[in-house]
């Protein structure tokens, strides 16, 4: 909620004119009881999603000039770092947990979301500018989803499932995904999430 007023805050200052969100529908978010479902939704949203979003909001930090932009990425990537982490410890959890069904949803929600296309991104004639306003040219962002991947979430895996008696799946997570091209040097992605092997 906070990240949406400080982002409408920003749109509203760039369009001068007061700018702010509609009502959500909830209707059919359910994820029920089942923890194998529900592990696979953090995968999905946090793991990953969480993740990249940190990855991309530390970039748009390196780059932005603008002072109010600055204060905005530095608190997203502060917020979704914490996020991601949240969501890497939960996943451990369940899967230590034992209950059927988790380590196969597990490992399939990741087959699947490092199976998506990366997102569109606007392409444009001013990267200086779009890069002093916290923005990313397509080729920056690219970059830093390809290193996030490759430096944080692979590993972070592996080290998830093998820690939870998984080596075989591990291995056949990481044989399915392509090596990343060589990363920009600019916006490194954050460290790679603490995975406890001890349980």
């Amino acid at each position: 909620m906070e990240h949406a007023k400080l982002c409408f805050a920003l749109c509203s200052r760039f369009t001068g004119s007061s700018l702010g969100p509609t009502s959500l529908d909830m209707d059919g978010f359910a994820l029920g009881r089942n923890l194998a479902n529900v592990a696979a939704a953090a995968v999905r949203e946090g793991c990953v999603g969480e993740t990249l979003a940190a990855a991309l909001a530390q970039a748009q930090l390196a780059v932005a000039g603008d002072v109010e932009c600055r204060r905005v990425l530095e608190i997203i990537a502060r917020d979704e770092a914490e996020h991601s982490l949240l969501a890497w410890r939960f996943v451990q959890w369940a899967l230590q947990s034992g209950q059927a069904g988790v380590r196969e949803a597990v490992s399939s929600a990741f087959r699947e979301v490092r199976c998506r296309p990366l997102r569109a991104v606007a392409r444009t004639s001013a990267p200086r500018v779009w890069n002093h306003f916290g923005r990313l040219t397509s080729d920056q962002e690219r970059d830093v989803v390809r290193e996030a991947w490759a430096v944080v979430i692979e590993p972070a895996l592996a080290a998830l499932l093998d820690s939870a008696g998984g080596t075989s799946e591990a291995s056949h997570v990481r044989a399915s995904v392509p090596s990343p091209r060589k990363p920009s040097r600019r916006g490194r992605c954050p460290g790679s999430p603490n995975i406890d092997s001890t349980g």
